[in-house]
């Protein structure tokens, strides 16, 4: 809500920032914010905003015009051209918060992340959010150098420090303690940030991240909601209409026990879709069946036990992968068989394997999920997007084969994907580099994936085999016109 200055509800904005830097959200009553703002009535924190969460909200609303005003002037004013000039603007845009009189709002920021409330950001406002997934591409878009995991990382550990560096000063100047001179301090850390960016990856660290595989490396999928008209996954329109069209189908959701599978797997389910996963984990929930998918022995037994337990299949999603990450000249011919095999064979078998169902029933749906590395290539990952690219001409392929017997074949494309197994949440924006982290939550990042699978399954997806463009707003899709 608007604040008027001096007014009551910015006294109890302002209290309410600095003892939740202070002692956390959880330490702190609303009774104790209230006596802190100076109000009367020990009621007022209560009525003008209701709740901890209502004063995160005013906090942000308070705060953020200030920031984005001055990041905007600073790349007006300096109009950066590389890497450093970014930078500085991101670090100056910060400090310059902590040098405000009486703001406590860098440390504020600093104990949303410590404390592990990293949900809350969720409170920015929308243009506060844009900005900053914005900013990132701007830095990410000169580490190509960088795989992408460790590109989002490196931008988000930079952001936490300036963050950090930012509390340390407001700090400091609440409690009178000495600080280096702020010129100085901000010179060294540009400088210092930019090093650390720019730092070349070594062989040791990509060891590391091929070892850790998608399960442990601490990224998640970024789906942006596509724009225009193309899939309106909140149409109420499209929701009943694809109700009808799915109810009863039988869906297969290969990799869906965890990450993007599991959201295209609920948002089936949602659809009145009967839903099988195959996975080489159990499914927390619903019907699985554990099966390497490079298996075709193993493929044949699920989907037999699928068709015993619910019929024949109708939809099949092919989501199940395995990345990596090797320099070229240090990428074995193992490696290389591992990627494409789980990849690429894995598409084969499953889709071989479902077609006669779709056939008899003169009516399919088959979704594989590719990646947007294939459009723009990856470091370190010349195996993966071989596989990933040889899975679009496949896709293309098939959809004119098998377009006759009312059967379509789309791909989609995301940013980057993740089986959820180390439970660990990174969210990344979409852009050429990929951008930088995002706290978000990991349902708001998924549910526009399933969303457009489902939109591709239900009874609209006649239109998209026959005319869906190569990228849907934001959303990349691979789709051949027949």
């Amino acid at each position: 809500m608007p604040l008027v200055a001096l007014s009551t509800q910015e006294q109890i904005v302002l209290a309410a920032e600095r003892l939740f830097a202070q002692h956390g959200i959880e330490g702190v009553s609303l009774r104790q914010i209230g006596i802190a703002a100076g109000t009367a009535n020990k009621s007022a924190v209560q009525y003008h905003f209701g709740s901890k969460d209502k004063l995160v909200e005013a906090i942000f609303g308070y705060r953020w015009p200030g920031l984005h005003e001055r990041r905007t002037l600073l790349i007006a004013e300096r109009r950066p051209r590389d890497l450093r000039g970014w930078v500085e603007c991101l670090l100056l845009a910060i400090l310059q918060q902590g040098e405000q009189p009486g703001s406590h709002y860098l440390g504020f920021i600093a104990m949303l992340h410590q404390h592990g409330r990293r949900d809350l950001m969720r409170s920015l406002p929308a243009e506060s959010q844009q900005s900053t997934r914005d900013f990132h591409e701007r830095l990410a878009a000169y580490l190509t150098h960088l795989p992408a995991p460790l590109r989002a990382h490196r931008i988000g550990q930079a952001l936490a420090f300036a963050v950090r560096a930012g509390a340390d000063r407001e700090m400091a100047h609440a409690e009178c303690l000495p600080m280096l001179n702020f010129a100085v301090e901000v010179t060294d850390l540009i400088d210092g940030i930019t090093a650390f960016l720019q730092a070349p990856v070594s062989r040791q660290t990509l060891n590391a991240l091929d070892e850790a595989g998608p399960n442990e490396a601490a990224y998640t999928l970024y789906l942006l909601v596509p724009r225009g008209g193309d899939a309106p996954h909140n149409d109420s329109r499209r929701r009943g209409f694809s109700m009808m069209a799915m109810a009863d189908k039988t869906a297969v959701v290969t990799g869906g026990a965890s990450g993007i599978g599991a959201a295209v797997a609920r948002g089936l389910e949602k659809d009145g879709c009967k839903v099988a996963i195959l996975d080489l984990n159990p499914a927390p929930d619903g019907l699985g069946f554990i099966a390497d998918v490079s298996d075709r022995a193993q493929v044949d037994a699920a989907l037999a036990a699928v068709r015993e337990r619910l019929g024949p299949v109708t939809i099949l999603v092919n989501v199940a992968g395995k990345e990596g990450y090797k320099r070229f000249h240090d990428l074995t011919w193992e490696r290389w068989q591992q990627i494409i095999t789980v990849n690429l064979h894995g598409v084969f078998h499953m889709t071989q394997a479902a077609l006669p169902d779709m056939i008899a029933a003169e009516w399919g749906r088959i979704i594989n999920i590719s990646s947007s590395s294939t459009h723009s290539g990856q470091p370190f990952m010349a195996h993966y997007v071989s596989a990933k690219s040889a899975v679009n001409g496949l896709t293309k392929s098939l959809a004119l084969e098998y377009g006759p017997h009312g059967i379509t074949v789309n791909a989609v494309a995301p940013i980057l994907i993740r089986c959820s197994g180390s439970g660990r949440r990174g969210i990344r924006p979409r852009s050429a580099g990929y951008g930088g982290a995002v706290p978000v939550s990991e349902g708001d990042a998924l549910a526009p994936a399933g969303s457009r699978v489902s939109w591709l399954e239900c009874g609209r997806g006649t239109a998209a085999r026959q005319s869906a463009p190569r990228r849907c707003g934001r959303f990349p899709a691979v789709t051949c016109r027949r």
